[in-house]
This record gives structure tokens, C-alpha cells and sequence, in this order.
């Protein structure tokens, strides 16, 4: 669960929909983003992206290729020092 501060974005609490997670190739999600459909808000901060990766992982709803996914971004956060 989320909760207002977590992020600024969030003002009431709120969750991951891990069921819709998804990958996009870079050049549709920019698409996606000068069209309307997706929205840039303020970069979460590491702590954050840390708990959706963690919940990401234990999900009942997440697509296995998610995961999968969700572990290689974790690695090399890791690696890079981020946590």
C-alpha cells in the first residue's frame, strides 16, 4: 500500500496494479507520453522504487516475465550502489 508522501504525486493512498505492468520499447512509450495516454510526474525516490520492486516480487498478480525483469533491474541497482 501507498500512502500521501510516499511520493508527490499520490495524495490519497493507493497500490501497484502489478497485473498491468508491462515492458514498452522506448520509442512507444515516448509516444505514449507526448500523446496523452501517459503522464511524467516527479522521480520516485530509491526507497520507493525499493518496496515496488520488493511487492513486485511477491505479487499473486505480476506477469513472470515481470518478475524475472523486476530481478535484473534489482541486480544491477545493486551493483551500481543504489541499495
Amino acid at each position: 500500500m501507498l500512502s500521501p508522501g510516499d511520493h508527490p504525486f499520490l495524495i490519497d493512498r493507493s497500490f501497484v496494479r502489478y497485473r498491468s505492468t508491462c515492458v514498452l520499447p522506448a520509442a512507444e512509450l515516448e509516444l505514449k507520453v507526448a500523446n496523452g495516454p501517459f503522464k511524467c510526474h516527479d522521480d520516485a525516490d530509491m526507497g520507493l522504487i525499493r518496496r515496488v520492486l520488493a511487492c513486485l516480487e511477491t505479487s499473486d498478480f505480476a506477469p513472470g516475465g515481470m518478475i524475472k525483469l523486476s530481478r535484473v533491474v534489482w541486480d544491477k541497482c545493486k551493483a551500481d550502489g543504489y541499495w
